[in-house]
């Protein structure tokens, strides 16, 4: 939900209980104006008769031909007893003039004279109709609550655009961030301190992230580069030891040059994958370095059957079947030699991670290469699943840099490289990146 729509719905809830509050209100302080006027009159009407009976002068016993009306007759001592003397109310009063009931505002007096006897006086008078007042407060209400609605909120919607464009513009420059890239500074000046704050702080983190990852970056290219020759050389002292070793035994010495050549061959193989590992972690700082130019558009079916056929028989060694589907075109703007390591990477982790006698399907669609394998029955963690060296301590394997080099060419030329887990099966995707 967008922050405008958030305020919206506040404004709107907030509005509607405040004026239905004002209107309750608004409609008991009308009718208590109205009452204490009405009555105000009916008390004074009523004086002036008790004063005309108590002085002795003649009182009539109906109206005096008006819409207000009076009912004067004596009661017993037992009724003045039992209702009280001064009474206010509302109710319908027959008009005889107009030979209807209209409603009234009735005032109720019993009295005594000079000589204790008792009086009740009935004054009324006629008043506003209560339900016609109802209807109209509410229809009036409807639109002056549809009225502060909409103002609120246009003013709403135009307040917080103009006071929180400072915060869509910082949102956007950190949308347009990339670490490692060439980022513009954050232009937004605003008067609001919160704001200058939130700038600040937000181009700093943002900054010196970026700049950590350039030193890391270069640090692991250097690493890498300064690391292959001493390999290189050590692979080549140990193979020319091996072969003077084997071209020096004598028959007496056989059982230690045997031992001799075992352990020089293990070395041999520790320092070839220190080579091979030294080589991806060099390839992969070129990739974010962005030193594979020469971009062109490459169809992967060629690469696809290419490796299949090259390396079926490293797949038959394990009596693992492999079924390709290329029926479709998949031609991203790519360089060659990476797209060559992205299949390759991929192939390589379904073949690394599979079950002897497993399964590997590869299908090309139109704009989609899914490569998908047999393997553990349980699915890996999403989140996991293209970091580097995650080790499994249930088999006792890592996920190695295969999947982290495939996910960092994919991100360096906007694809989406995703995994999932269906009919027991592992499955990545490749797709151009639709964001």
């Amino acid at each position: 939900m967008k922050l405008i729509t958030s305020i919206s719905i506040r404004i709107s809830v907030l509005t509607t209980i405040v004026l239905s509050i004002w209107a309750v209100a608004f409609y008991f302080a009308i009718m208590e104006e109205v009452n204490d006027e009405t009555d105000d009159a009916l008390e004074d009407y009523a004086e002036s008769i008790i004063i005309r009976s108590l002085v002795g002068e003649e009182v009539p016993t109906s109206s005096l031909g008006t819409n207000n009306q009076y009912f004067h007759h004596e009661v017993s001592a037992e009724y003045a007893a039992t209702h009280p003397h001064v009474r206010y109310e509302d109710r319908n009063v027959f008009i005889k003039e107009k030979h209807e009931y209209e409603p009234a505002r009735v005032l109720t007096y019993i009295y005594t004279d000079d000589h204790d006897r008792f009086y009740e006086l009935e004054v009324s008078t006629p008043t506003i109709e209560k339900h016609d007042l109802r209807e109209a407060i509410v229809h009036w209400l409807l639109i002056l609550f549809a009225s502060l609605l909409l103002g609120l909120i246009l003013l709403s919607i135009f307040s917080v655009q103009r006071t929180m464009r400072p915060l869509h513009k910082l949102l956007q420059w950190i949308a347009r961030f990339r670490i490692g890239g060439d980022n513009p500074p954050l232009d937004n000046p605003t008067r609001i301190t919160e704001f200058r704050t939130l700038n600040n702080s937000v181009e700093e983190s943002f900054l010196r992230g970026s700049h950590q990852f350039e030193h890391q970056k270069r640090f692991l290219g250097h690493a890498a580069h300064e690391l292959q020759t001493p390999i290189a050389v050590c692979i080549n002292r140990l193979e020319m030891l091996m072969e003077e070793v084997v071209a020096d035994s004598a028959p007496e010495a056989d059982n230690t040059n045997n031992m001799l050549r075992e352990e020089l061959s293990r070395q041999l193989q520790t320092l070839q994958h220190m080579s091979r590992l030294n080589s991806t972690l060099l390839t992969m700082s070129r990739i974010e370095n962005g030193q594979y130019l020469n971009a062109e558009e490459v169809d992967l079916a060629p690469i696809l059957q290419s490796l299949t056929e090259d390396i079926g028989m490293v797949f038959a060694s394990r009596n693992i079947t492999v079924s390709t589907q290329l029926d479709g075109h998949f031609a991203p703007r790519i360089n060659r030699q990476l797209a060559t390591m992205l299949v390759t990477n991929l192939i390589k982790n379904a073949f690394v991670h599979n079950n002897d006698g497993g399964t590997i399907s590869i299908t090309l669609a139109d704009n989609l290469l899914r490569i998908a394998n047999s393997g553990q029955a349980e699915p890996i963690e999403a989140s996991l699943v293209f970091l580097p060296f995650v080790h499994d301590p249930q088999k006792g394997t890592s996920t190695g840099l295969g999947l982290a080099m495939a996910q960092s060419i994919c991100q360096h030329n906007h694809f989406e490289l995703s995994y999932h887990f269906e009919n027991g099966m592992h499955i990545f995707e490749v797709k151009p990146d639709t964001e």
